[in-house]
């Protein structure tokens, strides 16, 4: 039977209609019986596509005892993250807080008068699977006691991890200077993350950053010489690299969400559609700035992918497409030499083989399938050009025949089991693919007006999701930046028309009735009053998706350049001032907002005087950071040399870690462009590490608050087996070294550990 999901839109709570669970969708109904039943709320969050979300589902959703579990001691709720991004921001903030880690599906438990958390956590297995980690059945049992017997130790946590949480997306900073220093800063801290080989940025599991790509297109137009030399490189090696890789689909088109190692070639399988529209709108432009037909292919293919992107009748944007088949993630994606062969012609198989390297040892065994035989995922070793060379073709003859080779291993595919689509529509990644097919092809797409008849009609604000007859869920502050930005595209397109200029206009001042303060100059993510919210937030981060703030301020630049009304540009000045504080405090983090810091400085003059006069001078009193640390600051040892791992038992050690008086390493947790401390196993397949970091010590420079570990200490390390032994694995170190004044380039040292089999 049915539970009270089977009326939702979303096809995340659709997938879980018929659980044995009694599951509630998020709304005052279902905090109104948890009072009435003087029981906690469980709050269950994730997304059609999450393949985590998937397997606690078959694990825990579906299992009548857990269910009856959960049913007695809660009222549990399940919520789409992406139909309510403002829920899930809150209390992922507190999950990070309590754990240290986020990551979906989202087990939280919140205290029903308030909403606030009091247990936050993630996945929880059914079975005894983790070591240290209790089973999802034992954590239920665990909070249904505490708030039966300790209840106001339970008010007390909820009342200072909601503290906490407040603290973290609407403290009020004080304001600090942002000028072209920061925008150097946030260059030089990126070059430093920049992984010169593998491209990308920071260490496995490598996620795309379009947000970076795009901040080095912009800057590189004013840098001269060996600064614009090293920014194209990270440019042109992360671009190159990615798109060889088999985070990219070369068959239909699309990236993966992240790759799960440093070098791009095993992806975690979902598609989403906003990192496809940031992917198309940085390849498109890289494509005008280097003149790369690479490049251009590419974006014509993310463009191609409609069976993901697009809905059927081509109306409108679906928001992703699944990692898994059959409960196997990537399935679909994976190929043998045999499938191979039997989806090209006898003439293409060796070019196939050849190019998209299978052959040789499997790149893919599947961790969670442990008997599943090697496969292959689809990745070029090396760049189109020189394989083109080696065959001797032009790159054109290179291309034509790729495109024969791919058309015909996708139709092969085409006749698998396919992923699951989750095909409603989101106004704030409809209005992103929107800006990016704007960008690629000089016009904006049909897609967006079919967006803005549907989700806005007369007389109506504009809503967020969209899915077969159902609009709904006012739009917020996300949704509004990203239509306007589609209206009014940042980078030359065709001339904005008067009809999309006035829609836009009408669009921001909504946004701005909605959304602004007046007094303090501040954008909230949400509407005021909202009684589900338990506090409002104003997020400046730039993750996989720029932050509605940075998306805005985008907007506010594009208004002014659009119509010269000073309004937009006063606005702008006034909302980057108000957040300056957590702008300065992490650059790289907002870095979406620096970008428009730069907009602003280059092409809107009357933002830029007004911002000076609203923002205090800079503080010349630290020194960016160059070269290394002193080669004693940081020393790393191990109290074994030889390591056995047996197939079952995991090897446990310890890594004592020294550092010298007046120097600190960033912490695990660190975050906003520095490199976190961090150990791992490089070298090798079929082995995870898995370290226990120490709490850190918050360190104040000046307005910055850092995480940070100092003196001496030892981090326990257990080292697991996860599938075929391969290679020659190598624990290693990867730390950044401080000191009050500077930060210096990042360092790995290799354990001189032998790591041997059972």
């Amino acid at each position: 039977m049915p539970n009270r999901l089977a009326t939702s839109s979303s096809p995340y709570l659709l997938q879980h209609a018929h659980n044995p669970v009694d599951w509630h969708p998020w709304g005052e109904e279902a905090f109104a019986l948890a009072r009435q039943r003087n029981v906690p709320l469980f709050l269950s969050i994730g997304y059609s596509t999450c393949y985590w979300c998937h397997v606690m589902e078959r694990e825990s959703f579906e299992n009548e005892a857990t269910a009856r579990q959960m049913n007695a001691n809660f009222v549990c709720i399940k919520l789409d993250r992406e139909e309510r991004p403002d829920v899930d921001e809150l209390y992922m903030a507190a999950t990070v807080m309590m754990t240290g880690h986020g990551g979906w599906p989202m087990s939280v438990f919140l205290e029903p008068d308030t909403l606030r958390p009091f247990f936050c956590g993630t996945y929880y297995s059914h079975e005894p699977k983790y070591r240290g980690m209790p089973t999802f059945s034992q954590v239920l049992a665990g909070m249904a006691d505490a708030y039966r017997n300790k209840r106001e130790d339970v008010r007390g946590q909820a009342a200072q991890l909601a503290a906490a949480v407040a603290e973290h997306v609407a403290a009020e900073q004080p304001r600090a200077h942002l000028g072209l220093d920061t925008i150097e800063e946030c260059v030089e801290k990126l070059l430093r993350m920049f992984d010169n080989v593998h491209g990308g940025f920071g260490v496995a599991p490598k996620f795309p950053q379009p947000v970076f790509i795009k901040f080095l297109l912009d800057v590189r137009e004013v840098l001269q010489g060996d600064s614009r030399t090293a920014v194209d490189r990270a440019i042109r090696v992360t671009l190159d690299k990615m798109a060889m890789g088999g985070i990219h689909d070369h068959l239909a088109g699309g990236f993966h969400r992240y790759s799960v190692d440093a070098t791009w070639t095993v992806p975690h399988f979902e598609k989403m559609l906003y990192d496809n529209a940031q992917l198309l709108s940085v390849y498109a432009r890289a494509t005008r700035v280097f003149d790369d037909a690479f490049y251009a292919r590419v974006a014509q293919r993310i463009m191609r992918h409609s069976n993901v992107i697009v809905a059927g009748d081509g109306s409108r944007y679906f928001s992703a497409e699944d990692a898994e088949v059959d409960c196997k993630e990537g399935l679909n994606y994976l190929w043998t030499p045999d499938e191979l062969r039997e989806s090209v012609s006898a003439a293409d198989v060796e070019f196939a083989a050849t190019v998209f390297g299978v052959s040789g040892e499997p790149n893919f065994f599947d961790p969670h399938h442990k008997s599943e035989p090697g496969r292959w995922v689809l990745q070029m070793k090396q760049h189109p050009s020189v394989i083109a060379s080696e065959m001797g073709q032009t790159l054109d003859e290179f291309f034509s025949q790729l495109d024969r080779v791919c058309d015909a291993m996708l139709a092969h595919r085409s006749k698998r089991k396919q992923p699951r689509v989750d095909d409603k529509t989101l106004a704030s990644w409809s209005g992103m693919m929107a800006s990016a097919v704007a960008v690629a092809t000089g016009k904006p797409p049909m897609q967006l007006a079919n967006l803005l008849a549907t989700m806005m009609p007369a007389g109506k604000q504009l809503q967020r999701t969209w899915r077969g007859d159902m609009v709904h869920t006012a739009a917020m502050l996300e949704d509004y930046a990203a239509v306007i930005n589609a209206l009014v595209p940042e980078h030359e397109v065709e001339q904005t028309n008067a009809a999309s200029l006035a829609k836009a206009i009408a669009l921001y001042d909504e946004a701005r009735n909605a959304f602004f303060d007046d007094k303090s100059g501040a954008f909230y993510d949400t509407r005021a009053n909202q009684s589900d919210l338990f506090v409002r937030a104003r997020s400046t981060h730039d993750g996989a998706l720029p932050s509605g703030f940075s998306m805005m301020l985008h907007a506010m630049v594009s208004l002014w350049q659009a119509t010269r009304n000073d309004r937009f540009a006063r606005d702008a000045a006034m909302t980057i001032a108000h957040q300056s504080g957590a702008i300065a405090a992490s650059p790289v983090g907002a870095i979406n907002s620096v970008r428009a810091l730069l907009r602003i400085y280059r092409t809107c003059p009357p933002a830029a005087s007004t911002l000076r006069d609203l923002l205090p001078a800079a503080d010349v009193s630290v020194q960016p950071a160059v070269g290394q640390a002193p080669q004693d600051a940081v020393q790393v040892f191990s109290h074994i040399d030889c390591i056995t791992i047996d197939a079952d038992t995991p090897a446990v050690f310890r890594v004592r870690v020294a550092i010298e008086p007046g120097y600190h390493v960033m912490s695990a947790t660190a975050t906003d462009g520095v490199i976190p401390f961090r150990i791992d196993v490089m070298n090798g397949r079929g082995i995870v590490a898995h370290a226990d970091y120490p709490q850190p010590r918050t360190l104040e420079m000046g307005e910055d608050r850092v995480e940070v570990y100092d003196g001496d200490f030892e981090v326990p390390v257990v080292l697991e087996r996860t599938g075929e032994w391969k290679g020659t694995p190598i624990v290693y170190v990867r730390y950044q070294v401080c000191s009050d004044t500077a930060c210096f380039a990042p360092t790995t040292v290799e354990l001189d550990i032998s790591l041997d089999r059972a």
